[in-house]
């Protein structure tokens, strides 16, 4: 989850924690389905070589200038070289907090 202050304009980061659970090297990318009118900077793409390995990408997340209220989800995938996705959602709640937010997801097994 995600909580952002209603009024925040400026951009924040959003981890993703990917985990290898593939006994083979995987290697994709990160897709955020954003909300309308939000931006991000998409983070590079990723190569795990073996099953355990981890790899943080933030996201640098910015909405839009005019935002009214937003409550909902944020659609995150890796999706990999041969296609497969893993998708998860982030939740976003925008009341007023400080820190970090954080998300994890894992590669399929092979």
């Amino acid at each position: 989850m995600i909580v952002w202050p209603s009024a925040r304009k400026d951009s924040a980061r959003l981890e993703v924690q990917i985990v290898s659970d593939s006994p083979k090297p995987v290697r994709g990318k990160l897709d955020i389905g954003l909300p309308s009118g939000w931006t991000a900077v998409p983070p590079p793409a990723f190569a795990l070589e073996k099953r355990g390995a981890a790899r943080t990408l933030e996201v640098a997340l910015k909405p839009p200038a005019s935002s009214s209220s937003f409550h909902g989800t944020i659609p995150v995938a890796a999706v990999l070289e041969s296609g497969e996705r893993v998708n998860l959602s982030v939740r976003l709640v925008d009341y007023e907090t400080s820190g970090r937010p954080r998300s994890r997801s894992r590669a399929p097994s092979r």
